[in-house]
């Protein structure tokens, strides 16, 4: 139960009577428990916390273990793409389960100035604009564009502090992707990507 403020009438002295409002205003305050943080406002108090880890099962889902990093299954244009020339679901086009289970990357040092290292899914495409093949890679530059051979950003690795822990990944894709190659006549072709 909370206690009642304080009375003061006409005469009191003032400073004890301020201590004593001071005091009742001190019981109100609240406390931060765990995880929890409490910033004093001029007309109250905010009150903040982090979520809870969300843990989403998405395609392309990029996960770092102990070095190697984990690609949940996606597919591009109906296509699944490869780790290494091994399908990322850890199935084969047989149906039956890999004996190595799902291919991981592996994490190489390779970063460029800003320590920024990109996954991507490398699609090799027909002159018609049909890919063939996709494979995640991790590279650190772009490759010179190529009309038969694109990429897909699927996760960007960033290391912090090289001397502690592996990168954080920023997941960029959280779909599925459709591709598209659009052509005009007598120009140039482009590729685009887009959630399927």
């Amino acid at each position: 139960m909370i206690a009642p403020p304080p009375e003061v009438r006409p005469g009191d002295p003032v400073l004890p009577a301020w201590r004593r409002m001071v005091a009742f205003s001190r019981s109100l305050r609240p406390f931060a428990g765990s995880n929890t943080l409490i910033t004093s406002l001029p007309n109250g108090y905010l009150v903040s916390f982090p979520p809870a880890d969300f843990s989403w099962a998405h395609p392309f889902a990029v996960n770092f273990q102990s070095g190697k990093i984990k690609v949940s299954t996606g597919l591009i244009d109906q296509m699944e793409p490869t780790i290494g020339g091994l399908p990322i679901s850890g199935i084969s086009s047989s149906g039956t389960p890999l004996k190595a289970g799902a291919p991981l990357l592996t994490l190489e040092n390779n970063y460029d100035s800003e320590r920024r290292s990109w996954i991507i899914a490398r699609c090799e495409c027909l002159e018609s604009g049909d890919i063939m093949s996709a494979e995640i890679l991790q590279i650190k530059n772009y490759p010179t564009p190529s009309p038969n051979v694109l990429q897909a950003d699927v996760a960007l690795a960033m290391i912090k502090n090289l001397s502690v822990g592996g990168p954080t990944i920023f997941q960029i894709v959280y779909h599925n992707l459709s591709h598209q190659w659009l052509q005009p006549s007598g120009a140039a072709g482009r590729h685009f990507f887009s959630a399927a």
